[in-house]
């Protein structure tokens, strides 16, 4: 199986006997070099994590904030546009912890002041010093483990169609990354893969299996993760159109040697699972 290369962070390292090489990077060694170039990347990940720590904490604090003030303090327009629009019910919106980024409460400008440098080194803030979030419904993205630390977000204000996703930085990537709750392991050792958050939310409501979303990353270590817990089955439930039918086949392609079964869950033409479940046209 392939694993990540440490030189270009792409799952493509093989290791033959007792050579290792990358079939992205073009990267060569034997077992004595390959011990002696990685020695670098395990002090540096230890240091980083202590690093990272700080930053999780900081995320996990503003994602209860936002969390809160939407349930509790927060814009009645965006907790109606998730209940009577998105047919989301409050169970889900506690599982998934998601928040509004009301930039009139005190307490949500005072956390961004205070944590100023942080969302700048995330790169949260932006060059014209706009809070890249700001009055958007708040999508906390969960790490690739049981664990569940939030490393990142998505944000969507009501009136648009289009996700803000936290940039590349050294907490997250997104073509890496698939949108869901981890566990430590999986009795139904299958799983569906959609394309969107929303669609994640209205398949939670027809099927028993767990339920992840792509975020754009067909080749992610998010898949990969899922194999390494168990999971041998993947459901895919695309868009039925000709981008779901390619998402479809890509997975297949890259990921048939993994898994012992990849499946489609066929949709009405032109459906999502979102506009499927939810009677949507």
């Amino acid at each position: 199986n392939q694993s990540e290369c440490f030189k270009c962070l792409e799952f493509s390292l093989n290791r033959e006997d007792s050579f290792y090489y990358c079939l992205n990077c073009g990267y060569f060694a034997d077992k004595n070099k390959y011990e002696m170039d990685t020695i670098p990347c395990t002090y540096l990940m230890s240091t980083e994590n202590k690093i990272k720590k700080t930053y999780l904490e900081v995320l996990k604090q503003f994602t209860d904030i936002c969390h809160h003030h939407l349930l509790y303090r927060g814009n009645e327009k965006a907790l109606d546009y998730l209940i009577n629009i998105r047919k989301l019910n409050i169970s889900t919106i506690q599982k998934y912890k998601l928040g509004f980024v009301d930039l009139k409460s005190d307490l949500i400008n005072n956390f961004i002041q205070k944590n100023t440098q942080t969302f700048l080194d995330l790169k949260y803030i932006s060059e014209n010093n706009y809070f890249i979030y700001s009055n958007n419904l708040l999508f906390p993205i969960f790490s690739l483990d049981a664990s569940q630390n939030i490393i990142g977000f998505a944000s969507r204000n009501i009136n648009t169609k289009f996700f803000v996703h936290s940039p590349n930085n050294f907490l997250y990537a997104k073509k890496k990354m698939i949108y869901g709750l981890f566990k430590k392991s999986y009795r139904e050792k299958e799983a569906y893969l959609v394309e969107g958050m929303f669609d994640v939310f209205a398949m939670e409501k027809i099927a028993k299996s767990s339920i992840f979303a792509l975020l754009g990353g067909k080749n992610s270590q998010g898949i990969l993760a899922l194999y390494r817990k168990g999971i041998r089955k993947l459901i895919v439930a695309s868009d039925n159109d000709k981008a779901g039918d390619k998402i479809f086949e890509t997975i297949l392609s890259i990921w048939h040697k993994h898994f012992l079964s990849i499946e489609r869950y066929l949709l009405p033409l032109n459906l999502d699972p979102d506009s499927f479940v939810n009677g949507k046209t």
